[in-house]
């Protein structure tokens, strides 16, 4: 899950390059049968049209942002039915971002504030200034239950590089050497940190490793994780216009998703080992959510009853996954924070 989970060393990404794929299960376009998906509409804050789910904990808490103004976005809390404004630092305009969640409802993003945009975590009703690595900009990404966070800052001459908080410190986590910029996307309960510098990584000990590539691939990030290790992202290939594949790696390896036609991405892995994202549907040129689930790959409805234009964006150990859809008799692309279950 993003923002959570990990025990396997993945010893083949220490400087590996190139990989050979193992086998798993090859994807067929069925529902995996083992239940019925409904999508939920999490609607928007008052006054709002459009909203974003972008992380779920295990006890169905989701968070995000929805619109409240031109230009203007707040972070929300959607619990029990309800979804609240979770505020802001002030600053132009007043904007926030929620990313993650964890299990005891602490809440990591970005808010703009007075001096630029700070990482920030919401805990007990109070938000917290994370602040940045010397630069003026701060988005948080990810949070376990250990209180670790992960995102990424500017540094004082203003390149984008990862950090770690924890204890009340931020830690810069450098980038891969030759790279001038790095990002963190998620950290499991075990201290794996998952992001970008120059393609897919991940920090161990906060030191960054490199992922294991795929031929033909030149670069790609790696955006969620769980409890097993394994990692999931894409892996980019430039032929005529670029192309992005859904990858996971497990047990260090990468293995491509399968998707044969147009771009994938994966977003999110829990625990099962289940996989969300979207892809690219061709010959329809449009792209849906995707629930991949040892193989087999459902497509998950929308809200308008077509089962495109919208993406999922995270999954928890029960398997409910959120993300956004678009609503119907809407002609300016408006969409809503989703949940599907």
């Amino acid at each position: 899950m993003r923002s959570w989970t990990s025990a396997v060393v993945l010893a083949a990404a220490m400087g590996v390059g190139m990989a050979t794929a193992p086998a798993l299960a090859a994807t067929h376009e069925v529902s995996t049968g083992a239940r019925t998906l409904e999508v939920v509409d999490l609607g928007t804050l008052p006054g709002a049209v459009s909203s974003e789910a972008l992380g779920i904990n295990d006890r169905g808490w989701v968070v995000g942002w929805s619109d409240v103004g031109d230009a203007v976005s707040r972070a929300f809390l959607w619990r029990d039915g309800r979804m609240t404004d979770l505020g802001s630092l002030g600053g132009a305009g007043g904007s926030s971002v929620a990313h993650g969640i964890n299990r005891r409802g602490d809440i990591v993003g970005s808010s703009s504030a007075p001096e630029g945009s700070r990482a920030v975590l919401w805990r007990d009703g109070r938000m917290v200034d994370l602040g940045t690595l010397g630069g003026s900009i701060g988005v948080a990404t990810g949070i376990n239950d250990r209180d670790e966070i992960v995102g990424y800052s500017t540094t004082s001459t203003e390149e984008y590089h990862a950090f770690l908080w924890r204890g009340g410190r931020m830690t810069d986590l450098g980038t891969v050497a030759g790279q001038t910029f790095s990002q963190a996307n998620a950290v499991n309960t075990h201290g794996l940190v998952v992001g970008e510098s120059g393609g897919p990584v991940v920090w161990r000990h906060g030191t960054p490793h490199p992922l294991p590539s795929l031929p033909g691939a030149e670069f790609g990030s790696a955006l969620g994780t769980n409890d097993h290790g394994d990692v999931v992202g894409y892996l980019g290939y430039p032929s005529g216009r670029t192309v992005n594949r859904a990858v996971i790696w497990r047990n260090g390896r990468p293995v491509d998703l399968g998707f044969e036609d147009g771009v994938s991405q994966a977003f999110d892995v829990n625990d099962r080992g289940q996989i969300i994202g979207w892809r690219e549907l061709v010959p329809m040129e449009s792209w849906a959510p995707f629930l991949w689930d040892r193989g087999a790959v459902t497509n998950l409805p929308s809200l308008t009853g077509t089962g495109t234009g919208g993406v999922a964006t995270a999954i928890n150990n029960r398997g409910e996954i959120v993300g956004r859809s678009p609503v119907p008799d809407d002609a300016f692309g408006h969409g809503h924070a989703v949940l599907w279950r």
